[in-house]
């Protein structure tokens, strides 16, 4: 048997991928929310970009320079083009930001995906360096997302692409198993970082959280009656973190994980309004863990005589 023989059994036993055409469609699902969560972002900040990388913006070039890795794309390679006047600087961001559109919206039609996706990924890498100090860990996030979207087969499914790319069971298998051992490291790694203070345990880290005026404008002061809910969430956001590797070992884990992730998040974006970095995260766990099957239960004795509807999640 070959080296690559050994290495397909050896993902196709580790990944327990029941069924590889929903798996596919899964990554597909993925590439699809990724790009539509990265388009509404980038079309939710435009009005604001020249506040936020310009020259005399908010915060200055230089300090943005500063903040970002010098490796990175940034507005300032472009600035021979408004020092010689033939645009503005404002005009080139909006040209930028026009070109970027368009690689988003190519990736999530999935026309030539590796290519739009790693144009796509510069752009993206070229604003969050440029407004370095407006950048968060959602931009991180999403950077990440990019790449992914390069390197796995995300567009077996849902795409524009004539002929459509043959479902590759290895590559779909390897995509998946990367996705879940990246999120299992990102969720256990903060989930070991909460649970080693007593903050996240009684419930006070949560309490801090919805008690600031500044992120919530919701009043939960209504939750000092009931400090057990407060424990129970803390508990649950521990729990859905440091457990998150199960996924990597049981299907049965991946839905549960599934459903709580979910949770978790859409938790977080109504209460925190953290809408673009919840919203990453999820797409991120439909690639990895979408594409189960959900079985309705049997109801009458003629339903049962029949054969059974299955339910296919996340994609």
């Amino acid at each position: 048997m070959t080296l690559t023989g050994v290495a397909g059994r050896v993902i196709a036993a580790y990944s327990f991928e029941p069924d590889i055409d929903h798996a596919a469609r899964a990554l597909a699902v993925f590439r699809i929310s990724l790009g539509l969560v990265i388009l509404w972002q980038a079309i939710m900040t435009a009005r604001d970009l020249p506040l936020l990388m310009s020259e005399f913006g908010l915060m200055q070039q230089p300090i943005n320079e500063a903040m970002a890795p010098p490796f990175l794309p940034r507005l300032a390679w472009f600035h021979k083009l408004w020092d010689a006047g033939l645009v503005t600087e404002h005009q080139v961001i909006y040209i930028l930001l026009g070109l970027y559109l368009i690689c988003i919206f190519f990736l999530i039609a999935g026309w030539r995906t590796r290519m739009f996706a790693a144009a796509s990924l510069f752009f993206h890498l070229l604003f969050k360096a440029s407004a370095a100090s407006s950048s968060y860990g959602a931009h991180e996030l999403s950077t990440n997302a990019l790449f992914f979207c390069i390197l796995l087969p995300v567009s077996s499914y849902y795409t524009l692409a004539r002929p459509v790319p043959a479902v590759d069971a290895f590559h779909v298998r390897l995509g998946r198993l990367v996705l879940r051992s990246y999120l299992s490291i990102v969720y256990v790694s903060s989930g070991i970082t909460k649970i080693a203070g007593p903050a996240w345990r009684n419930g006070e880290a949560m309490w801090n959280f919805l008690m600031r005026p500044e992120v919530t404008i919701v009043n939960f002061g209504w939750l000092s009656h009931l400090p057990w809910l407060l424990v129970a969430m803390g508990w649950f956001t521990l729990v859905v973190e440091t457990g998150y590797f199960l996924c990597l070992f049981s299907v049965k884990a991946r839905v549960a994980w599934f459903f709580g992730t979910l949770l978790l998040h859409l938790g977080i974006a109504v209460t925190l309004h953290l809408w673009f970095f919840s919203l990453t995260m999820i797409a991120l766990n439909v690639g990895a863990l979408g594409g189960f099957h959900w079985r309705w239960p049997r109801r009458t004795r003629l339903a049962a005589r029949e054969p059974k509807q299955d339910l296919v999640i996340g994609c």
